[in-house]
Parts: C-alpha cells; structure tokens; sequence
C-alpha cells in the first residue's frame, strides 16, 4: 500500500490532497502573522506541513509544493521582520505556552505519522516474504516437474538406442 500520489501533474491529484496541501500552506502565514509571528507556535506548523507535503507527494509536484512551502516560510519571516508592527505582541508566557502547545502537538501528529508509515513499511515486508516463499515453492515445483520429466524421456529414449 502505497501513501504518496506518483504523480507529475497536479490534474491526476485526488482533490482532497491539493485542498489540504493549498489550505496548509495558505493559512500557515495567516497562523503566523497573526499568532505572534516567531515567538508564537507557528514556526514549527511550518516545518510539520513541509513534512506532511514530503510524505504526501512525489516527482514534481512534490519539488513545487516544497519550494511553495519554503517561499511561504521566508515570506513570513520577512514580513514578521519588516514589519513587526503588524504581529500581535505576545507576553513572554503566552509566548512560551503558544510555543510549547505547538511543540507538543506536532510532535505528537509526527509521532503518529511516523508510527503509520512504519505499519505500512511491515505489511509491505510481510507481504513481500509471503511473495518470496510463494516464488521459492513454484521454483521447488517447477524443479521437481522437469527431473521427473526428464527421467520420463531419458527411460525410453535409453531403451531405444541400447543404453540400457
């Protein structure tokens, strides 16, 4: 089972990758800007929906959506930097808490789809050995067919020229 769409063209996307995908690195420097910008809990949402598009996608899609994601972290960044005016100004508790909570739930999300990729990665190798002894008992079976098979010519073939 395969969780990363092979695909080089953004048409053949199922939609509800391309809106989760769109709708993570849009509203990401909307969380950002108005969340208090790096002291809030936003940089690291960044990084999670950067991973989420890494796991999500392939070919180039994946180097689009990438590069798109890194384009929306220095946008932020530079407008946090520019013009700070325009961020909420956070205590440095609710600051800590913001920043903490996110830490807290990306790691747990990462957590969860590590653990998911990993089930996939053992199915596949289960499936994979399943494959290998069924492969290993034809092969047996294909061996055992051609030995008889041979005696079967050599017997009569022996007896017609005098061999035997």
């Amino acid at each position: 089972m395969e969780t990363a769409f092979t695909s080089d063209s953004l048409v053949s996307l199922p939609p509800f990758v391309i809106c989760q995908i769109w709708f993570l690195l849009l509203l990401m420097p909307l969380v950002f800007l108005t969340g208090g910008g790096v002291y809030g809990g936003a940089p690291v949402w960044m990084v999670f929906c950067s991973l989420y598009v890494c796991l999500m996608l392939t070919g180039k899609v994946r180097f689009f959506f990438v590069g798109f994601s890194v384009l929306v972290v220095l946008v932020s960044y530079a407008i946090s930097f520019l013009y700070p005016s325009l961020l909420p100004q956070h205590t440095l508790t609710i600051a800590f808490l913001d920043s903490l909570n996110g830490v807290i739930a990306v790691t747990l999300l990462l957590s969860l789809m590590v653990v998911f990729q990993a089930s996939l990665y053992e199915e596949e190798n289960r499936r994979s050995r399943e494959q290998a002894k069924e492969i290993e008992f034809l092969n047996q079976a294909q061996n055992r067919f051609f030995s008889s098979m041979s005696h079967e010519i050599r017997t009569p073939i022996n007896t017609i020229i005098g061999l035997d």
